[in-house]
């Protein structure tokens, strides 16, 4: 009997890329007001309704990990209003941090239904390639726009933010190493020209997706695609610990390769511009300087911090903090960051058992690998800050989730 996907599920699929488009895509060029809240609300009463008319219970949807997430919420809440400088931004913060929430709850759902991280992959992937098209749409050859960004991502086509364009671009760059693993090892399932055709399918994208990556010119992005693929390599659930030994050697060496012979035959490109400068740029020291204040800022309100979104207002630097311990300190004290690092603990925790039951050490280690780019990437970017962060974490605890031998 063929498996029929119910209405609410459909709407919620398409909502969900709905949203991701229009965060992504369309709010660099049009303003539309509460549009967000409108579509997370449609997706809200699609799963919600799902439920109400099939009687299954929500109960394993809030995890460990979305009741600390919801505790974290309400923690900066509460703290926010004794000690924020600037309570409008707080309340927005809040805001925005539970919509994200909700949006991972609804997900979450969806691969509750599906008993797949499919739609998920599926999802950063297409949303990436159509930004990605965005890009390459906008400029007039690749080789011009890989000299320089700036005047490329300012202009009317491409109204994109570079670093936030290549964070995506990564996200989905590592899910399609994750495809690639998943054909090959399912290879016996398809006829010849079917591998064949899903083979080039994926590399086209992957090519794709890293030649933006380039365009971009975003020094994290492009170290985090070279850590997932060396991780991917190294963290692979079949082979020996002398092949993953080897491969940490010829990951490391292909990375320096990389990086000299970029730097020697590709000095125009300015992605090796950028990392020929990367220890004598002002802007590490400025970052440097900004988390040293985030923590600055913590020992004069060490147990509720300054308030979530606050650190703008409260250091002197105008803006956040640019990475993600610096500001959970700073703005939720020792108190929030203890409850927001506390799922860090949970998933890693999780994976790591996972890493010893044979159906789920591939997921496992995937896991272990994006969790391992988050960590990171924490260092430039604010995850609870980020929809590409919560979407990537919440392919991780919906990963647990199905891996759990817990009943669906």
């Amino acid at each position: 009997m063929k498996h029929v996907i119910p209405f609410e599920i459909i709407c919620a699929k398409a909502l969900s890329l709905v949203i991701l488009i229009q965060i992504n895509i369309v709010s660099n060029f049009i303003y539309i007001p509460n549009i967000l809240l409108f579509l997370g609300l449609l997706l809200g009463i699609s799963i919600f309704s799902f439920y109400l008319r099939t009687g299954k219970t929500l109960n394993l949807l809030f995890t460990t990990e979305i009741w600390l997430y919801i505790l974290f919420g309400l923690f900066a809440l509460a703290s926010g209003f004794i000690v924020a400088i600037n309570q409008s931004v707080l309340l927005k913060s809040v805001l925005t941090y539970f919509q994200t929430v909700i949006l991972m709850i609804c997900l979450l759902a969806i691969i509750r239904f599906d008993r797949s991280l499919f739609f998920l992959e599926f999802a950063i992937i297409l949303t990436a390639f159509l930004v990605g098209l965005v890009v390459l749409s906008g400029i007039n050859s690749i080789s011009t726009a890989l000299a320089g960004r700036e005047d490329m991502f300012k202009n009317s086509i491409t109204k994109v933010n570079p670093n936030g364009v290549g964070l995506l671009q990564a996200a989905a760059f590592l899910f399609q190493i994750i495809w690639l693993k998943r054909l090959y090892n399912n290879r016996k399932q398809f006829s010849g020209i079917r591998y064949l055709r899903l083979l080039l399918i994926i590399v086209f994208l992957a090519v794709v997706t890293f030649l933006v990556i380039l365009i971009t010119g975003s020094r994290k992005s492009m170290l985090a695609a070279i850590l997932a693929m060396a991780m991917s390599f190294i963290f692979s659930a079949k082979g020996t610990m002398l092949k993953k030994s080897i491969g940490i050697v010829i990951a490391f060496f292909l990375f320096v390769l990389v990086y000299y012979l970029g730097s020697i035959f590709l000095e125009d490109v300015y992605i090796f511009k950028r990392f020929s400068t990367f220890f004598d740029e002002s802007s590490n020291s400025t970052r440097i300087n900004m988390i040293r204040e985030g923590f600055q800022l913590l020992s004069a309100s060490p147990i509720i911090g300054v308030g979530l979104g606050n650190y703008t207002y409260a250091s002197s630097f105008g803006t956040y903090s640019h990475n993600t311990i610096s500001e959970a300190f700073a703005t939720t004290g020792l108190l929030g960051a203890s409850i927001y690092f506390s799922t860090y603990l949970i998933i890693f925790y999780k994976l790591l058992k996972l890493t010893k039951k044979n159906n789920s050490r591939q997921f496992s280690y995937d896991g272990i690998v994006l969790f391992g780019i988050l960590i990171f990437l924490s260092i430039g970017v604010i995850h609870f800050y980020s929809i590409l962060s919560s979407l990537l974490f919440t392919y991780l605890i919906g990963g647990c989730m199905l891996n759990s031998g817990n009943p669906l």
